[in-house]
């Protein structure tokens, strides 16, 4: 679109006569205020559906901290959480930051959904070691993302909240 705006604005620049170039002159300024109107509208609707979702996503996550005090959540793909990110760019980072955050965020596990493995600031943990060692998890993130993992099956999890495609979950060890 935006080449051909400038196609356009250079064909009604070069040309005959102002009256043979007037169509292109109209239909340019036609374009453009169509384009700014839509894009004031779209960008204001866009903004308030992001403000709504960001709301539920951080209400869906407070609730996730409240619920797992005690107990061991597990983030995954998309989660809000602040440790996911954190683990990601560590592991860019080769683990330069791993003693650093251990001390910042203790017992911090989460799901890395293109390996199916554990993970901490350390280390990557099989899910039958992890399944073993726990009797019950949370699980927060997009239940989209989870692959299949055996033993742990999102839609056999206790669904504890939701926000869209977010959810806080709870595996419970059969």
């Amino acid at each position: 679109m935006g080449l051909s705006l400038v196609l356009l604005f250079l064909a009604a620049q070069t040309g005959g006569s102002p009256i043979s170039r007037a169509p292109g002159i109209v239909t340019l300024f036609g374009l453009v205020v169509l384009g700014c109107k839509n894009f004031v509208e779209k960008t204001q609707a866009t903004y308030s559906q992001l403000r709504s979702k960001t709301a539920k996503q951080l209400r869906l996550y407070k609730r996730a901290k409240e619920v797992t005090q005690n107990d061991v959540r597990v983030d995954y793909f998309f989660s809000d959480s602040p440790e996911l990110p954190l683990i990601d760019g560590n592991g860019l980072a080769e683990g330069a930051f791993s003693r650093q955050l251990v001390g910042i965020y203790p017992n911090v596990l989460t799901f890395n959904v293109f390996n199916s493995k554990f993970e901490t600031f350390t280390e990557f943990i099989n899910p039958e070691v992890v399944r073993q060692k726990y009797d019950h998890l949370y699980f927060l993130g997009s239940r989209k993302w989870f692959p299949k993992v055996p033993g742990f099956d999102p839609a056999t999890f206790e669904t504890i909240d939701q926000a869209g495609d977010y959810y806080l979950q709870k595996w419970t060890r059969q």
